[in-house]
């Protein structure tokens, strides 16, 4: 799965390139971020985690979680880089600092102590309460999201056609790339839901 992440932020990067040559006025480097990287964090826990119950929920989050780890290694680690416009020629400890980054420090702590104490390390108290962190951490991001959107206000200083054209890709178009290609290639444990 994490492979999967890098083959599709590589297809959002090909599509928003194809989008730029439709639309050359448009700014490069946020259209492309906006392409590559998509919503497959909190939202599609949250519609697991609020939809679903059981086996299923339990086997789709390990999914999304494996997921998860190819992308946020591009997303967190390559994903600022790119919008300011880094370029790594031979990676150096001074780019170590754009790479390792929390998310990802997060990630190889969390894989390094299963791996190394086995699932069950973490005494029963503390599971309980970043239990309930992750349970807080959805509606929480879905609020600042929304607030930091309105602060911010980016949509009444942007080109709205280039808003529609990406939007358009990111909503529309990945979305069937993706529904073709799993149709095509179906993984075992989710042909519950075909």
């Amino acid at each position: 799965f994490p492979v999967l992440a890098f083959f599709f932020t590589g297809l959002g990067i090909v599509i928003a390139r194809v989008l730029l040559l439709l639309r050359p006025q448009m700014p490069r480097r946020e259209p492309i971020a906006l392409t590559a990287f998509q919503n497959c964090g909190y939202l599609p826990l949250a519609l697991i985690a609020y939809l679903l119950r059981g086996d299923i929920a339990d086997r789709l989050m390990i999914m999304v979680f494996f997921y998860l780890i190819g992308f946020n290694i591009l997303m967190w680690g390559g994903g600022p880089a790119f919008l300011k416009g880094i370029k790594f020629k031979a990676v150096s400890i001074n780019d170590l600092k754009h790479i390792m980054t929390p998310p990802i420090l997060t990630i190889l702590f969390s894989l390094a102590s299963v791996l190394l104490w086995g699932p069950g390390w973490m005494p029963a108290p503390a599971t309980h309460v970043f239990k309930m962190i992750g349970d807080i951490s959805f509606p929480c991001s879905l609020v600042v999201l929304g607030g930091t959107l309105y602060i911010f206000r980016a949509y009444m200083h942007a080109d709205i056609v280039s808003i529609i054209l990406v939007s358009f890709v990111k909503l529309i178009c990945m979305p069937i790339v993706f529904l073709g290609l799993f149709l095509i290639s179906i993984p075992e444990p989710l042909r519950i839901f075909v």
